[in-house]
């Protein structure tokens, strides 16, 4: 295991630019926790590169759908998370488009999808239940990330159009 960390932090720091100092650092005789602080303190540092999400931004784009996020994530009246979104179908299929195996903030919640007629757009909500218990919110400033499997399908048949890809949007 400490092996296998050891790796992926010079991956991540590696990949990040900074080669210089994955070679200073002694790994061997750091124990699994301090491993952890490690790459926790990477991935902050990644995270510095990796542009966030904001109103506008495409979260996602193929010859097929296109999702625009439209404002902040929000919080509902039921504890719900909202993303605001806007799903453009260039299909000619009615499609459901879903994201699964989600996650807000590294914690599990309930997957979310929307339905799109063929050729058409909407504005519409990724709504995911009970996010403020589930991923310990209390406002959508609280939203650091969403990582998710979007897949998309026809409607009418439920036949898969395209592969679903896994998905890291940043707030």
């Amino acid at each position: 295991m400490k092996k296998l960390i050891s790796l992926f932090l010079i991956a991540l720091m590696l990949l990040c630019g900074v080669e210089s100092y994955a070679e200073e650092i002694d790994l061997s005789g750091m124990t699994e926790e301090q491993l952890i602080t490690l790459i926790n303190n990477a991935r902050l540092e990644l995270v510095k590169y990796h542009p966030s999400a904001m109103d506008g931004t495409v979260l996602y784009e193929d010859d097929n759908v296109r999702i625009t996020l439209v404002g902040s994530p929000e919080i509902d009246d039921y504890d719900s998370l909202l993303l605001h979104v806007i799903v453009e179908n260039h299909t000619d299929h009615n499609l459901t488009v879903s994201l699964r195996n989600v996650s807000c903030n590294g914690w599990a919640i309930w997957d979310a999808g929307l339905s799109v007629p063929a050729n058409k757009k909407i504005k519409g909500d990724f709504d995911f239940m009970s996010a403020v218990t589930d991923a310990e919110l209390e406002s959508g400033d609280d939203v650091q990330d969403v990582e998710a499997d979007l897949e998309y399908f026809d409607s009418d048949t439920w036949d898969d159009i395209g592969e679903p890809v896994h998905v890291v949007w940043t707030f």
